[in-house]
């Protein structure tokens, strides 16, 4: 017969418990979350940040390798199914804030994309990115129907990204200030 109070009882049997098993069980029920790589754009002077989801990877696109779609930050999943590339907008495509980005975006979507051969934008579409307003469509290009948006993480500068395959929301939901 057991002597031992049913107080006691659990207080015993986890005595009796090896370090590890416990350390193993505790880690079952609080599983640890995984962080993420933190990945900064541009590498000078970072004004967007993002925090790599798990099955996506990420690679700077510069040299031979960007004369198709120019010099970025391209976004994949680990099966290459989705897919998003971001790069900087130059000083002379004359977006400064949001006015500008909405009044000035098939123009500058088309010249952005110019090496992709865009013929025609559809229309525009307002949305929010990283708590800013951002704007994109599908643009007809050589390739085929591209997604194509122009949006600020800072207030400050601007981007543009483009997505051929699509699937990319997980990375744009990540999207913020690099601040």
């Amino acid at each position: 017969m057991n002597h031992l109070s049913s107080a006691r009882r659990p207080a015993v049997a986890l005595r009796s418990f090896p370090i590890f098993t416990f350390a193993f069980l505790l880690a079952l029920a609080f599983p640890l979350s995984l962080r993420a790589d933190t990945i900064k754009f541009p590498k000078d002077n970072p004004a967007v940040s993002v925090d790599l989801p798990s099955g996506w990877k990420s690679e700077w696109v510069t040299g031979d390798a960007a004369k198709l779609g120019g010099e970025r930050l391209q976004f994949s999943t680990d099966n290459a199914a989705a897919d998003l590339s971001i790069k900087e907008l130059p000083a002379d495509a004359g977006i400064t804030d949001e006015e500008s980005a909405k009044a000035n975006f098939s123009k500058v979507a088309l010249a952005d994309m110019k090496t992709l051969e865009p013929t025609k934008c559809g229309d525009v579409e307002e949305k929010t990115i990283a708590g800013h307003k951002a704007f994109g469509t599908m643009v007809t290009t050589g390739l085929g129907p591209m997604f194509y948006a122009i949006f600020t993480a800072d207030g400050k500068k601007y981007f543009s990204m483009f997505s051929m395959n699509g699937g990319a929301d997980p990375i744009v939901a990540l999207i913020k200030s690099a601040e």
